[in-house]
């Protein structure tokens, strides 16, 4: 399998902002970026302090069938790892999993552990080496980070680009027909609790945001809490080293 990183369509996004004059480059970029960081595009280290977040200028554009065999491969890498987790915290190796998961805050220990294997979001990253071949760095089920900082990307690009190109009122309408992270992650979040929802359960859930101390991404988290406050959801966040709350 192969990657093409530079399909007609990327080409078109690039050779557009290639073009503008170096000053009205600088403007767009800046413009873009401040942006960004109004929705909440940063991050902010254990001091506080704020981190700025590296955005791509343009979009990097993927065909449907290559993401398709991405999902699978990343599917495959999720059903190796739960494969590896059940045995572990089944008993199969004490010793390796009191060192993997002795640090688990209070939080993170209720419930049944077989419950874990009822994700409802995994992230697979892969990097494309010199000949083109996706490579997978890290698989990610325990924390849904990026959705957030995915939209604001999205959105804040398509309106910057639609207002450099005197395209401002079609903004909201081209955000709407894009892909949404935050919105696939609702769409799974409401899927399984569905699914395991007994008789009498709440139509509408609510939704508990579970962090670490010190969480980098707490801009994102709000970001996602306030996307399903405006759906109708009490949504809060928790920390993990402390009790569970009720909402």
């Amino acid at each position: 399998m192969k990657i093409d990183l530079n399909p007609p369509v990327s080409a078109r996004f690039s050779d557009w902002i290639e073009g503008l004059s170096p000053s009205a480059k600088r403007s767009w970029l800046t413009r873009y970026y401040d942006g960004l960081v109004a929705k909440g595009y940063y991050i902010r280290d254990e001091h506080k302090t704020r981190l700025s977040l590296p955005a791509a200028a343009s979009p990097q554009v993927v065909d449907e069938s290559t993401l398709r065999e991405l999902a699978n491969a990343g599917a495959d890498l999720l059903a190796a790892l739960t494969k590896v987790s059940r045995w572990l915290l089944g008993g199969g190796d004490r010793e390796l999993a009191a060192r993997l998961f002795g640090d688990f805050a209070p939080l993170e220990h209720v419930g049944d552990w077989r419950q874990l294997e009822k994700l409802c979001i995994a992230r697979a990253d892969f990097f494309v080496d010199e000949k083109s071949r996706p490579r997978v760095l890290e698989l990610n089920s325990t924390i849904p980070a990026l959705p957030g900082y995915s939209d604001m990307l999205i959105d804040g690009w398509i309106h910057a680009a639609a207002d450099a190109r005197k395209m401002r009122s079609r903004g909201d309408e081209l955000v709407a027909r894009a892909f949404s992270p935050t919105r696939d992650l609702y769409d799974s979040l409401l899927a399984h609790y569905q699914a395991a929802a007994f008789a009498g359960a709440p139509a509408v859930p609510a939704i508990l945001i579970v962090t670490r101390p010190d969480d980098p991404e707490t801009t994102e988290l709000g970001y996602l809490e306030s996307y399903f406050r405006a759906r109708g959801h009490r949504a809060a966040g928790a920390r993990a080293d402390r009790a569970p709350v009720e909402l």
